[in-house]
């Protein structure tokens, strides 16, 4: 668990002496310290809209928010591909079996 809290800055605080405990709400979460170092990113670097400037820093934004898709759906994906291909062989063996 030391490892989590780790990634949380917040989680870092002491209130009363007491290192802060945290239970997620759906008001608002904490962020990661890789979140917070991506969104300073953007905001520091090119604070943009994504898909509708043909300027240098609209296109940047744009690459960046692709590489975060890209990199997001890559578990999900490889997980779809394999429940894809095992449907795309049991219906391949369903159909030789009809066939038959």
């Amino acid at each position: 668990m030391k490892d989590i809290r780790d990634d949380f800055p917040q989680l870092k605080r002491k209130i009363n002496g007491k290192r802060l405990v945290y239970l997620d709400s759906s008001a608002t979460s904490l962020k990661p310290r890789q979140v917070i170092s991506k969104e300073q990113e953007y905001y520091t670097k090119y604070c943009a809209n994504v898909f509708r400037g043909i300027y240098r820093t609209s296109e940047e934004a744009t690459a960046a928010f692709e590489e975060a898709r890209r990199t997001q759906n890559e578990p999900i994906q490889t997980t779809a591909l394999a429940d894809l291909d095992r449907f795309m062989s049991a219906r391949a063996e369903s159909q030789k079996d009809l066939a038959s």
